[in-house]
């Protein structure tokens, strides 16, 4: 055992020593990243046709509300230049489109959210083409599901919408080959970045269904697909400036979510464990004005992941709830059934794990909320991360709360990533003389997030001492994706409450601020 401790150990050191090698020797990092991500969006364009032989034309577009489908849903059935809408009932509309989620910048403005950091999704209309509009955080997913003998495409923010519409039987083998294909093509292409991944996720005769993430794109007449190619990259020269650029980002999002046009105001809420991550961020909310946090009350592993210390020591309103397996899980590799299907299905029938079931303990505390996360902290504030071009998404988890949200209503907003198209500066951060004093070594160490709460008055001893995870990872998970998937269809059948929304007339957020 201590040799096998000592090896892990070695190894460890020898990956952070290679990853700082690789970090010294960076430059122009954030021009390569442009760079890498105009051309990586160019060869995406082309699996859907030739660009250059699209025109601009003129477009007829139509929104209705649905009041029984879940309340941030939407899709598009786009036929020639004819676009169809549907929205679900607390979509935020505009005149010029609709948006479900929040950006750092004007929501009295939509336009601005075409070239801005949005965690949410929706379309600008009024600017050519129909511009829709992508999460920038690579966990949840823009889908197109291609009819081949008309050239209809469905475009949604959940697959289940996509499917639901599209007519497709669940025992047809193209509905199959999603369930075989889904959830390995959703963890390849995020692994591979922003830039390099393959949009397919299955193809037959008669459909192909496409997964499309982070870059805001257009589809014209004739199917061809064109990105929006902003890069939201930018360089930090030290601690401070990255600190003010996460505090400056956050801010804006905050006023974002309760301006007081929104026809439902967000206020925020943060999660908080014993980890990293996760801390670092509540600190930034309660620098930001965020007084409330959420954590799970359970021991895992023997290990007591509760954020109650943490909580206490940033001064915010706290609220502790069960895990969904119990207040103590003596292991996350699980079935289904321990859980219970009907709360897990929602979470399985996306293109992740599962494993975000652990955010259904927090639904009551969650609807018309802004909920604050640590997500990303494994690809930008580990010490071993070496600053990959692409920000890709290493690990599976954290990929499977779209249904759930969509259902609940909230917003989900990781600060962390906001930064993320500048990984190569936050590592060579990490491992840079001013942040010493911050790092504590061993196999789980991240200066960034343990200055940022430090600095704000949490002890050293109260977070980031041992890794811990809550999330199941369920044995059986691709075996049910088919009856999850199935039953979370049943939401999406076309509903009797549809209102058209007449987009000339839709009120602007000034008129509804008064």
């Amino acid at each position: 055992m201590i040799r096998k401790i000592k090896r892990k150990l070695a190894a460890w050191k020898e990956r952070r020593s290679l990853a700082r090698q690789r970090r010294d020797n960076l430059s122009a990092s954030n021009e390569d990243e442009r760079k890498a991500f105009i051309e990586g969006l160019r060869e995406i364009e082309r699996v859907f046709g030739d660009v250059s032989q699209s025109q601009v034309e003129a477009v007829d577009v139509s929104v209705r509300m649905n009041a029984d489908i879940p309340q941030l849903a939407w899709i598009c059935e786009r036929k020639g230049s004819a676009y169809r809408f549907e929205i679900g009932r607390s979509v935020e509309v505009f005149r010029n489109g609709f948006f479900e989620g929040v950006w750092p910048g004007d929501f009295a403005d939509l336009s601005s959210v075409i070239t801005s950091i949005s965690f949410g999704s929706g379309v600008v209309l009024g600017t050519g083409l129909p511009c829709f509009i992508q999460r920038k955080d690579g966990r949840e997913f823009t889908f197109i599901l291609r009819r081949k003998s008309d050239g209809v495409d469905i475009i949604s923010n959940s697959i289940c919408f996509c499917l639901a519409r599209s007519g497709i039987n669940p025992d047809e083998a193209f509905f199959k080959s999603i369930a075989d294909k889904l959830v390995d093509t959703t963890h390849t292409a995020t692994a591979q970045g922003v830039h390099r991944y393959d949009p397919v996720v299955a193809e037959d005769d008669n459909y192909v269904l496409y997964r499309l993430f982070y870059a805001n794109f257009r589809i014209s007449s004739d199917g061809a697909v064109t990105f929006e190619k902003d890069f939201f990259g930018r360089s930090y020269r030290d601690y401070q400036e990255y600190h003010s650029f996460l505090v400056d980002t956050t801010r804006r999002v905050f006023e974002n979510a309760m301006h007081p046009g929104r026809k439902i105001q967000l206020p925020p809420v943060a999660t908080v464990s014993t980890g990293y991550d996760s801390v670092g961020v509540a600190a930034i909310a309660k620098e930001c004005g965020c007084e409330d946090a959420i954590t799970l009350g359970v021991t895992v592993y023997g290990h007591d992941d509760s954020g109650t210390a943490v909580a206490q020591a940033l001064g915010m309103n706290l609220r502790s709830f069960d895990h969904v397996a119990g207040s103590v899980v003596d292991g996350l590799v699980m079935d289904v059934a321990q859980v219970d299907f009907d709360v897990a299905k929602e979470f399985i029938a996306t293109a992740g794990i599962g494993d975000d079931v652990t955010f259904a303990s927090f639904e009551e505390a969650l609807e018309n909320r802004t909920l604050l996360s640590g997500v990303g902290g494994d690809g930008s504030w580990d010490i071993a991360c070496d600053g990959q071009l692409g920000i890709p998404v290493s690990i599976r988890f954290a990929k499977s709360t779209t249904e759930f949200r969509l259902r609940v209503g909230y917003a989900h907003y990781p600060p962390i990533v906001a930064s993320s198209m500048s990984q190569r500066d936050i590592a060579k951060l990490s491992v840079s003389p001013e942040m010493k004093p911050f790092s504590i070594g061993g196999t789980y160490d991240r200066p960034i997030p343990r200055r940022i709460a430090e600095e704000a008055g949490v002890p050293r001893e109260a977070f980031g001492q041992k890794k811990a995870a809550t999330s199941p990872d369920f044995r059986d998970a691709q075996r049910l994706w088919e009856a999850a998937a199935v039953s979370v269809m049943e939401r999406y059948r076309p509903g009797r409450n549809l209102v058209d929304v007449d987009m000339t007339t839709s009120a602007d957020t000034a008129s509804r601020a008064r």
